[in-house]
Formats: C-alpha cells, structure tokens, sequence
C-alpha cells in the first residue's frame, strides 16, 4: 500500500494551464548568411571577483547570441582552472538551435510605421542585405544603434551596475526628423527573450525543469499574482496580458539552476507592457540529442514604444537578471524579492513527465532548504549540513519510535498470555482467512486486546521529510557543484564511483547500491506476522528497495546521501531501543517499519 501511494504521488499528472495561442508558427529569429567578421562581438560587464557577464552580441539584428557567468563555469573542473578561457565559464543564456538571437525587436502589428526597413530582420528591401546595428562602448554602458533611413533611429542600450545580477536593457526610437507626424502613436513591438540551455542530463526522471512564468501586481490593490508555464509548443501562447486589475511585473524562463526574468525598470515603462507569450524550441527538424523538441521556453515580451516628437526620444527600460535560482540570490536585492514565486513552482514535488503537487509538500521543501542553509553556515559543507539534517531528523521521530516500540512489546507480552487461544483459532480457520479475519478481532476484543498502531508512525512521519528533500535536491542552486568527500564532487548529481560508458547508465553510481543493501538487509531480518493483511503488506515492502533503486539511481548524490545516513542511524535505533527495552516479542499481528 505505501509503493502505492508513493508512486501515486510521484506520477500524477497535473495538467498545463490553458493558454491561448497567437497566430504564428515558428516564428523565432533565425539569421543566417550575410555574415562578415565583425557581426559577431563580444563585452564582458562586471566580474573582477563578483558577479559579471561576458555577452556575445550579434550586429545584423542587435541582437544577443550567448551571455555567460563570469563567476560560475561548466564543470568543477573548469573552475578549478588557474587560468580561465571563456568557454570555461557557465552560458547561462545560449541558443539551443543554431542561429536564434535574443533580444530581438519585431514588429508586432500588419500595420507598418517603418515603411522603408523591417527592423525584426535590419533587411534593405532593395538589396536584401542586412543592416548592421552600430555599436558604441563607453564603460558599463554597450549601445546598439539601427539608422532606419528615414530619420529616425532605433537603439538598444545595455548598462551593468556592479555587484548586481542583472543587466538594463533599455529600447529607445530617437526622431532626427523636422517634423514627425506620427508623433504620440503607440509603436507595437515584440522584444524576444533569451533562452537557457536545458540539456536532457538536466531533466530529472523524466521532468523538463524549464518553467515560462509571469508576475502581475494590482495597481490598485499591490497585490501580486504569477502565472506558469509548463508545456511548450511552436506556435506561441499567451501566458498573460495587461488589465486594469494585473500590471505585468515580470517574465521570463528558467532551468534547473538558473533564471532570466525581464522586469520594467520603472513605473513608466510598466505601463507600457502589454503582453507575455511563449513558444518552444528547438523545432523537430533542429532537435539535437541534448534538448527535446519544445523543451526549452522562449518567452516574448509585446509593449508599445510611443513615437516621440521631432528631435526627442522615447524610451522603454527593462532589467533583466540572469542568475542563480535561490532564496539568497532574490533576497540580495529589492527588485529581485518579486521572483520569489520562482522557488515555489520549482518546490513542487515532479511526476513522471508533468508535476504534481502533494498538500504540504512546497511548504517542506522550503523549510529543509532553509534548515539546510543555516546548517551549512554553521558546518561550512553541503553534505556534512545534509547528515545533521538527518541526525535532527531522527532524533525528533526517536522518542516517538520509543515509545511505539513500547507499546508493541507490552502488546507482545499480552498475546503470549492468549497465544493457546489463537493457535486453536488459526488451526479451526485456516482454509477461510476472512473468517480467521473476524474471529481474531472477537478475540482481542473479548481480551480488551488492541493492536498498538503506531509501529508505523515513525515512517509516516519521515516520508514528508523525504518527499521535500526530494523535491528540494532536484533543482537547488546551492548544491551545484559543492564537493562532500571522497569521491563525491557534486551533490547536485549522482556520485559517479566511475563511468561505464553505457547510454542507459553512464556511472556506477555507489550511494544507490548501499541503500539497497542496509534496506533489505533491514527488511529481511525482519520475521514476516502472521495476520494475513499485514504478512501481505511487509511482503510488498520488502521488495520496496528495487523500485527506489531504480528510481533514484540517477538521481542528486545530497537525497542518496541523506537516505543512506537514516538507514544507517536507523540500525543505531534499534539497536539502542534493544538494549534499553529487551529483544521484541514475535507479534502476530502489527511490526516496525524502517524509515526513509
């Protein structure tokens, strides 16, 4: 019955939220031939010991092709470095097909206010060649200027401020005209996002950890709502628009690590955000071994830039932070605290393929991550804060395991008294085990006998435990690449004893195999009872470890890690609860469970 409703738990669907669709297929920015030896550069922000980027941009649509961390790389080994090369460093934004650019402007209307250049594509009608966005530098300032021949000039302005995990991505239309008969109508655009590398080694069990989601706030009231994306398509889909009653707030993707959420930089430039929508890529046709088919989010951003006066510019300011998925991270700064919703779409226990969500399940995964970070400033090492988590773990349900134990030996001693009566009953009831079912429960009744029921409290009262940890471990930020001991170099992964080299099972994975021996060994020597529901239900349990065996063998090191420590401490238990209270009596009836 607990396989049952374990694997109920980690397998039921929950449905995407109905979105609705925008009439446009495979509509992302995709640039190709024309290309010169200067379309490609490269800056790099900030860094020097904090956070920074090194941005690739591409001049034939001012677009970005790949942002990278300066302060976090590919591998531990990469760090580890005495000299760092850039693709050392982690690219938190890249394309996943080859040739999509981000932060691509489009024009998001049949209606075309820029008659001579498209500016989605910087395309000349007449010679067909791309029009190459120029670019200035001046200190933490990248500008990104397009002469759209006709007296007006569109700019993207990008500005770091150090110490801080974001970027300002400013657009601006600047009239160099005389007159500008235009002057106040709202120019509809569409600001392509960016896009983070999901590679299939990221996906856990089967779940794609790629979320789109939307943060709204009530003008009116401050209050603050988000809407989340799951299930991604070619075609785009609206995940939100502005009303009098939801001011869009911010958007964007994430990984199973990290985040880029475009947020507006000031009131004004709220007001000016229309729309979020999203589409998947890569399509079928670019799907490659490492990303599936619409696995990856592509948010877009619709907004109105008004078309300024003559000799002025108008403007709409964007930050978009690009970094870790952590409590600590959005609580470095004000702006950042509105991405908190993040961390509770990614605390939500997975399923098969989709995710489901288990009453409390958030609200513990939240709490251990906490618990563990305390733990961890306190230890200064991820896995020796996942052993004390387990110790405290234990020592909360020992006093309770006491005390059941207790009762069941007390229980034990009684049905050695009455053990001539229930021989003869199971002799007279054998062949009929319903009957045998009701004659035992007369008899305990008749001696005020009543099985203790809290032999499998204790396990109970782990599985929520294990269930956040499981949930929490799967996409925690804090865990990437920190190193326990021996030969375990990344609690985010399995422990990796040695590679084999197979496509199915690319590591012997050690952690998964000692938690399959301490829980049969646990399990076996345990002498099955002899009521019939309760034989059925040990037997099942039994055979549990296979199954979390398979489960869990590719799974995060740091959740093996604290399974095989409570198998270990639980043989301590029982250990020390023998040697206080004397060896258990053979109870027909109910008998402990181990913890997970």
């Amino acid at each position: 019955m607990i396989g049952v409703l374990l694997w109920m738990f980690l397998f039921q669907q929950k449905q995407p939220p109905q979105t609705a669709a925008v009439p446009t297929a495979g509509t992302y920015t995709q640039v190709s031939g024309d290309v010169r030896d200067d379309d490609k550069w490269s800056h790099t922000f900030g860094g020097e010991g904090g956070p920074g980027y090194r941005v690739v941009f591409d001049r034939r649509a001012g677009a970005v092709r790949e942002i990278r961390l300066v302060d976090h790389f590919v591998s531990i080994d990469a760090r580890d470095k005495p000299q760092h090369e850039p693709s050392d460093l982690y690219p938190v934004i890249q394309a996943s097909p080859e040739g999509v650019l981000m932060l691509v402007l489009q024009e998001d209307s049949p209606i075309r206010n820029f008659k001579s250049v498209r500016i989605d594509e910087g395309v000349d009608p007449e010679s067909k060649q791309h029009f190459r966005w120029e670019p200035q530098v001046k200190g933490n300032e990248v500008t990104l200027t397009l002469d759209c021949k006709d007296g007006r000039f569109l700019e993207k302005v990008f500005r770091y401020q150090p110490g801080r995990r974001d970027l300002q991505v400013e657009v601006r239309l600047r009239s160099a005209r005389a007159e500008e008969p235009e002057a106040g109508q709202a120019y509809p655009l569409l600001l392509r996002g960016v896009m983070l590398p999901n590679p299939r080694a990221d996906h856990v069990i089967g779940v794609n950890p790629a979320l789109a989601l939307v943060g709204t706030v009530n003008p009116a009231t401050n209050e603050a709502a988000h809407v989340v994306g799951r299930a991604f398509t070619a075609q785009a889909q609206v995940l939100a628009t502005r009303s009098a009653e939801a001011q869009l707030d911010w958007a964007g993707s994430t990984n199973r690590f990290f985040a880029a959420f475009l947020m507006p930089a000031d009131a004004a430039s709220a007001a000016q955000l229309d729309q979020v929508r999203v589409e998947g890529l890569p399509e079928p046709v670019d799907a490659t071994a490492d990303h599936p088919a619409f696995s990856v989010p592509f948010p877009q951003l619709a907004f109105r830039l008004p078309v300024p006066k003559a000799g002025e510019t108008s403007s709409v300011a964007l930050r978009l932070y690009i970094g870790p998925k952590s409590f600590a991270n959005f609580d470095a700064q004000p702006e950042y605290v509105r991405l908190a919703p993040v961390m509770k779409e990614d605390l939500t226990a997975p399923g098969c393929f989709n995710v489901c969500t288990i009453p409390g399940v958030t609200f513990m995964a939240t709490m251990l991550l906490r618990l563990l970070e305390v733990l961890h400033g306190a230890v200064g090492n991820w896995g020796f804060a996942i052993i004390l988590l387990t110790v405290l773990v234990k020592f909360c349900t020992f006093f309770l395991t006491f005390r059941s134990q207790k009762s069941m030996r007390a229980f034990g001693a009684k049905m050695m008294r009455v053990k001539p009566e229930l021989d003869e009953i199971q002799a007279r009831y054998k062949d009929d085990p319903k009957r045998l079912q009701t004659e035992m429960m007369l008899m305990y009744r008749k001696h005020k006998m009543f099985p203790p029921l809290g032999g499998c409290l204790p396990m109970f009262l782990t599985i929520p435990v294990f269930i956040g940890l499981f949930t929490a471990l799967r996409v925690s930020y804090d865990l990437r690449h920190q190193p326990f001991i021996g030969w375990i170099h990344d609690l985010s992964v399995p422990d990796q004893l040695f590679p084999l080299g197979l496509s199915w099972v690319p590591h012997f994975n050690l952690l998964p195999l000692v938690w399959m021996v301490l829980y049969s060994i646990m399990m076996f020597r345990m002498k099955l009872p002899t009521d019939p529901q309760q034989r059925t239900v040990q037997q099942m349990m039994r055979w549990m470890f296979l199954f979390f065996g398979v489960l869990l063998y590719n799974y995060a090191s740091g959740l093996l890690l604290y399974m095989c420590t409570s198998m270990a401490l639980a043989f301590f238990e029982q250990w020390l609860i023998k040697k206080i209270l004397g060896p258990m009596p053979e109870v027909p009836g109910m008998t402990a469970m181990p913890t997970i």
